[in-house]
């Protein structure tokens, strides 16, 4: 990720902040279809955490009038 302010938001964490989760959310075109990517990170207490990843298919872009698109 280049830098900037979206990637100084991500890594921004105050000192005496406690993080419980984290997510960031894809919205791409992936062989036709409008996918949602979302990539999640659940904080314990005890200083550990556990990465996720969920991938949804949302609309088959064929499907859309060419009319809508622009």
């Amino acid at each position: 990720m280049k830098e900037g302010p979206f990637k100084r938001a991500i890594e921004k964490e105050e000192e005496d902040d406690t993080i419980i989760m984290q997510q960031f959310i894809v919205l791409k075109i992936k062989k036709g279809q409008l996918v949602k990517e979302t990539h999640m990170r659940s904080h314990t207490f005890f200083g550990d955490y556990q990465d996720s990843y969920m991938s949804e298919p949302l609309v088959d872009l064929k499907e859309i009038p060419q009319e809508t698109m622009h």
